[in-house]
């Protein structure tokens, strides 16, 4: 047998200063979100060798190699995630939903929600005292400080930094921290990839070490994705040419609408012969998979050879060959050797799959042991009216936790919508909860006073302890019950209230507070704030106590035994839009004060003549 090449390429991908999240298996990099202003960034040319023992040194490399510095109405602020450490950065705006922030931390553009709430604070060392500062994003501190001509700071951060980081010069370090800033943005879904290739070409010039034969293929790759296309907009071959930018593809369990990946699921078979003559195309897209093998991290930037290769496995639902053929699987560490489908094993699928009929192959495919995604939107794109019998088959024979993607598929497809609507409304009373969740979600949309006749039946009907006996989810019966949320009518946030009293209080906490809860939902709809804020002054006096159970909602990571009073108290405090910080052991005093400034307010919002 063959000796297995892995090592060998892996630990050339962290010479190149590639090193990703130890994550196994691959999954894809969270980009940062489409819709968020970019930051400003230059790289400038260094005609000076700065002194990097002060701030100044600090922030003057660090511009030379284009790394992002706040806008100036930026707020330098401060935020805790599930009662962690807190961390410093600055505000850059509000996020792609209504309960979320923008934040630039040390170099990276992260979208926090609720719970953590960004809080302004002043730029001394008292008010970051116990931040969290990890490794090299110190020094993104302190440039970033030293530009607002906080010197105090800034020198602060440099000094933290020498002393937990001596042994580490501190040029590598800003070359390592700008070699990842700029390996990412070649990811990111609206970065200017021409001002990313620039900055890398520049690093390696200054840092041979980096000089490899994977970064000169990556560069190679990028240079290819810069040339514009050549096909006739609408055809099979203009969509692979758009997977250089939109690729999302398998990974993605909400593709944007104009995802040219399901775009060419939508075509079955009419584009395959486009896909297989991609396989050779090396093209570098914005997808970026990271993960861990044999102790070692590696990065690995798909080309379009590989996006393809996947449309085509997903199309066959099976593992066609791809060379060499010794390598993982299930790692995906052919991607990491750049290794595609190839046009052989491909080509004899595609005859077999042909000589069986498009339309028969499809359905004979979209279930093994699994919902397989890419006939399914074939089947939903091009024959439609297979689905009702297929989302029968799933809900009578097949686990309840296939049952979404088949709905949605149902939901989104041209199948008459009186035909779904009896579909779905037959779901709803499926003895599964995990059957009846996705079929309302989709009722909601279609026939809102259906849905509200079935959620308010599911509601009344929950028990006083939920007897479900899910690992993962130990209340699924809540989770269908939380969608009366969603609901306009009164009468489902009545029985809500009195469903919730009567609950045992692990259950009440999971219906009230859990990750489905209105949470997420208030602000789009205002309504529902007046629903929610008189739904949760029904709670303020509730001082029965959570037990070690219940880990759904973070204040529980930071307070044991916390009251339901309090979990009341703090949603409404968000609500409300008061300032309250989730920090560690929260005393008694603090969570009183919290409950009598909420109740005055809620009284406030809920008639505001008085």
């Amino acid at each position: 047998m063959p000796r297995p090449r892995v090592n060998r390429s892996l630990i050339l991908l962290l010479l190149a200063g590639c090193a990703g999240q130890p994550a196994p298996p691959p999954v894809p990099d969270a980009p940062a979100p489409a819709a968020a202003a970019p930051v400003e960034v230059a790289v400038e040319p260094v005609e000076v060798v700065p002194d990097l023992s002060t701030p100044a040194g600090v922030l003057a490399e660090y511009r030379a190699l284009g790394l992002p510095l706040p806008p100036v109405s930026a707020r330098f602020v401060r935020v805790s995630e599930f009662g962690q450490w807190p961390v410093v950065g600055f505000e850059l705006g509000a996020g792609t939903t209504p309960t979320s922030f923008r934040l630039l931390l040390a170099t990276a553009e992260r979208e926090v929600i609720l719970p953590a709430r960004p809080r302004e604070v002043p730029p001394n060392v008292a008010a970051t005292r116990d931040a969290f500062l990890p490794g090299n994003e110190r020094l993104a501190l302190v440039a970033q400080c030293q530009s607002r001509g906080w010197d105090a700071l800034a020198g602060h951060f440099l000094a933290r930094y020498r002393a937990a980081e001596e042994r580490f010069d501190v040029r590598q370090q800003l070359f390592a921290l700008a070699w990842d800033y700029w390996e990412k943005q070649l990811a990111h879904p609206t970065a200017d990839r021409r001002r990313a290739v620039a900055a890398l070409k520049t690093l390696v010039r200054r840092d041979p070490t980096r000089d490899t034969p994977e970064t000169r293929a990556l560069m190679r790759s990028l240079d290819l994705a810069l040339v514009p296309g050549t096909a006739k907009a609408g055809t099979a071959e203009a969509l692979v040419h758009a997977l250089v930018d939109k690729h999302l593809g398998l990974m993605s369990s909400a593709p944007a609408p104009d995802d040219p990946f399901w775009l060419l699921a939508d075509r079955g078979f009419d584009a395959v012969p486009a896909l297989i003559a991609a396989l050779d195309d090396d093209r570098l897209t914005r997808a970026r998979l990271s993960g861990r093998y044999l102790s070692v991290d590696y990065v690995a930037h798909l080309r379009v050879k590989h996006v393809v290769s996947d449309l085509i496995e997903g199309f066959a639902t099976e593992r066609l060959e791809r060379e060499p053929a010794d390598l993982p699987r299930d790692l995906g560490l052919d991607r990491v050797h750049g290794h595609a489908v190839t046009r052989a094993a491909a080509e004899a699928w595609l005859a077999k799959a042909r000589a069986a009929g498009e339309e028969e192959y499809l359905v004979a495919h979209v279930m093994s042991d699994s919902i397989n995604s890419v006939p399914l939107r074939a089947i939903a794109a091009k024959y439609p009216h297979r689905l009702p019998d297929l989302y029968r088959t799933v809900l009578a024979q097949r686990t309840p936790f296939e049952s979404a993607e088949v709905a949605a598929a149902l939901a989104r497809s041209a199948v008459p919508a009186p035909v779904k609507c009896d579909l779905f409304a037959a779901a709803a009373t499926h003895a599964a909860p995990a059957h009846r969740r996705p079929a309302l979600l989709a009722l909601k949309t279609l026939d809102t006073k259906r849905f509200d006749n079935l959620i308010l039946a599911e509601v009344e009907a929950l028990p006083v302890r939920s007897e479900d006996p899910g690992r993962l989810d130990p209340y699924p019966t809540v989770s269908v019950a939380q969608l009366a949320f969603l609901s306009d009518d009164p009468r489902v946030w009545t029985a809500l209230a009195a469903t919730a009293r009567r609950s045992a209080v692990e259950q009440r906490g999971s219906l009230l507070f859990g990750p489905a809860g209105p949470i997420s939902r208030w602000r789009s709809r205002p309504a529902d704030r007046i629903e929610f804020v008189r739904l949760m002054v029904g709670f303020l006096d509730d001082q029965e106590r959570f037990g070690d159970v219940y880990r759904r909602h973070a204040l529980c990571y930071v307070s044991e035994q916390i009251e339901v009073r309090s979990l009341a108290a703090y949603e409404l405090a968000w609500v409300l839009g008061m300032d309250f910080e989730l920090k560690p052991n929260i005393p008694p005093e603090e969570w009183a004060k919290l409950r009598d400034e909420v109740r005055a307010a809620a009284q406030r919002e809920l008639d505001p003549k008085k």
